[in-house]
């Protein structure tokens, strides 16, 4: 009873232990949260200062010299590099230190206020490499005493998609108009970050796991970054992370080849392995699309704009060409991987239908929102698989790891077994190895005697108690094994004689001291040589030599007994 109770009492005090620290954090938290309650302080949040989107009463002066009022954002239809400008008069005061935020979509930007030039975009000089277009955001500081002042925007664009268009005008302080853009876009963000954590961690494990030699998680970290990169171009938010002109115009239209590359090899490993050859053929010609876009914007043959059609247009081929190949699969070889891949697909494919639904029913807000959550699924779903089928693999492999030790193990006495001994004399005598050892040969003598008269887990007891003796002699000089049913062998790194005599001498002290009290003699006949390279015809005849030797001190032993 008294064991009982300190066993009690012990078993309170750990959990005191564990419980106190979380409980000391909980107390600091609230006391921190509660004293920032308490405590007066100004507001220092950054970005609370508002902004002011400039949307109605633009004039629009056309090539022709015509003007149309709008509101933005606007497209207007106008040839390539036509020069167009829209105008804006501030009907209202704005306090000190505003900044403009304008938006341009792969177009030349000049802001006038009042016929004075404050700000005029300039792209790098073409050279025999023609830098790419990028849409990107300029923002332009303000003088003071707007009110009644005319701002002008002077556009021109060399794409035809982006010839004409006027993006929405933003002012306000510049940390404000920072703190919009990113909480307009926080949700973009926080799937952009778990894509690429995934995306990561997928890789980490798939170096990690090697000896599965299974690379879905591989293909599917690499389809998440791609993704994830993709994502973050298509938020307009490169220029936080990103400065290069290079990168901003050319990133997205890099991975819009490299995602269905990156997602075929990963179909390729999974769902349709019996179609390994059409999807390698496929991803080849992705990612020499991706080279080849890259050589043809770089020389100034074709924008990346342009033979993104091409891309996009081979995708969507690709795309109905994987779900035609999933579903053969489904059908005709009842795949349930095929099916499980289509079932992720579907996903996609109806939080696409809901937002076509949401913006034909002029539900702006939530627009895109849903293909968002789309792709968190889609990938949660292909993590799950991918993990639960990656974790059966590392199962097999153990199994099949232990049959491979167990091939190579004496289930008696644990040590190595024939098989082992060849193996290993392969690895010193083959190309790598051709050095010097010593090669021990050892026979238990009379054990038949021993089986007969005390019964066969005597001999069993006889053979563990000299492998016993051997190892404790050789320790980490080398390597025994059981080669038969009472033969041993040793290959020892050690060449040295004298070294040799000790050995041989300690496994007969070791096995005269273990069987004392044995009821039966048990005593070894060893042979010992070193083998040199090039001295014998071959191993073979080397390692008869040694065995000769064994059986010659057998026969001198029987004959002094």
């Amino acid at each position: 009873m008294k064991m009982k109770l300190e066993q009690d009492n012990s078993a309170d005090a750990v959990r005191s232990n564990r419980t106190l620290p979380a409980w000391a954090s909980l107390g600091l938290f609230l006391l921190v949260a509660l004293l920032a309650v308490l405590l007066p302080s100004e507001p220092l949040l950054l970005g609370q200062d508002p902004v002011t989107y400039l949307e109605s009463d633009w004039q629009v002066v056309l090539p022709d010299g015509s003007v149309q009022v709008t509101d933005l954002p606007a497209a207007i239809a106008l040839p390539p590099d036509a020069a167009y400008s829209a105008h804006y008069t501030f009907r209202q005061a704005y306090p000190e230190g505003k900044v403009l935020r304008i938006r341009s979509s792969m177009q030349a930007v000049a802001v006038f206020l009042d016929g004075v030039c404050l700000f005029q975009s300039e792209k790098p000089r073409d050279s025999w490499i023609h830098v790419p277009e990028a849409s990107v955001w300029y923002f332009v500081n303000l003088p003071s005493e707007l009110q009644g002042k005319t701002l002008v925007l002077e556009l021109s664009s060399p794409i035809p998609a982006f010839s004409g268009q006027i993006n929405p005008v933003a002012i306000g302080s510049g940390d404000a108009l920072l703190y919009d853009l990113l909480s307009s876009n926080w949700i973009n963000l926080l799937i952009v970050l778990f894509l690429v954590v995934l995306g990561f961690l997928a890789i980490l494990f798939a170096f990690l796991i090697r000896q599965v030699q299974d690379n879905r998680l591989l293909y599917l970290g690499l389809f998440a970054i791609f993704i994830a990169l993709w994502l973050l171009s298509e938020t307009r938010l490169m220029q936080f992370w990103v400065g290069n002109r290079f990168l901003i115009g050319s990133i997205s239209y890099i991975l819009i080849a490299l995602v269905p590359a990156s997602l075929l090899l990963y179909l390729r490993d999974t769902a349709l392995v019996r179609h390994r050859r059409l999807l390698d053929v496929l991803a080849a010609v992705f990612a020499a699309l991706c080279v080849v876009n890259l050589v043809l914007q770089l020389t100034g043959a074709v924008p990346l704009i342009r033979s993104a059609v091409v891309t996009n247009s081979l995708t969507l081929a690709a795309i109905l060409l994987v779900i035609g190949l999933l579903v053969w699969e489904m059908r005709r070889h009842k795949s349930r991987t095929a099916g499980n891949f289509l079932l992720y697909v579907s996903v996609l494919i109806v939080s696409a239908v809901i937002e076509i639904v949401q913006f034909l029913g002029r539900h702006y807000d939530s627009t895109s929102s849903y293909g968002r959550i789309g792709i968190v699924i889609f990938f949660l779903f292909l993590t799950s698989d991918s993990v639960r089928t990656v974790n059966s693999l590392l199962e097999k492999e153990k199994e099949a790891q232990l049959l491979r030790q167990l091939a190579f193990r004496d289930a008696l006495t644990g040590a190595g077994n024939r098989m082992a001994f060849e193996r290993d004399v392969a690895k010193l005598t083959g190309p790598a190895g051709q050095a010097p050892f010593r090669l021990i040969m050892m026979d238990i003598n009379n054990l038949k005697t021993i089986n007969d008269r005390h019964g066969h887990q005597a001999g069993d007891a006889a053979i563990r108690t000299c492998h016993a003796a051997m190892t404790g002699a050789i320790g980490d000089k080398g390597t025994c094994y059981r080669i038969g049913g009472d033969e041993f062998a040793c290959l020892v790194s050690c060449t040295d004689p004298e070294t040799c005599g000790q050995v041989t001498g300690q496994i007969r002290h070791n096995l005269s001291r273990d069987t004392a009290q044995l009821p039966y003699p048990l005593d070894l006949a060893i042979g010992s040589d070193i083998y040199k390279p090039g001295a014998y015809e071959s191993v073979d005849a080397f390692m008869h030599h040694v065995d000769q030797l064994m059986y010659a001190q057998k026969r001198e032993m029987k004959q002094e007994s």
